[in-house]
């Protein structure tokens, strides 16, 4: 067993490390995905039926989010299911239902 000295210079050094990374931030790359999406899903002539599978741990299932993202494509309206148990990488887990959301959409 490493010794409580060793072990706190260990995660000092790495956590020093970590933090070179800087912040992470990906407001940019969505608020750019946002406003061209809308341009070519959303616009009059062009609307794509569209559904969204989220897992609630998610931060795309943020009520902040979710408002953003209906405020650019309308048609998610009614076509946002959210998984209470499941994070972001949901089609892991939850690939047979997704699949039925998915079979379900192109019937309708």
């Amino acid at each position: 067993m490493i010794e409580t000295k060793t072990k706190r210079q260990f995660l000092t050094q790495n956590c020093t490390i970590f933090l070179k990374f800087g912040k992470r931030s990906t407001k940019a790359f969505y608020d750019f995905i946002q406003e061209n999406i809308k341009v070519s899903w959303g616009g009059k002539s062009n609307k794509v039926g569209v559904h969204a599978v989220i897992g609630k741990w998610d931060p795309l299932a943020n009520q902040g989010v979710l408002k953003q993202w209906l405020y650019h494509l309308p048609q998610l309206k009614n076509n946002i299911i959210i998984f209470s148990d499941v994070g972001h990488f949901i089609e892991e887990i939850k690939y047979k239902k997704i699949a039925e959301v998915i079979l379900n959409a192109m019937t309708k």
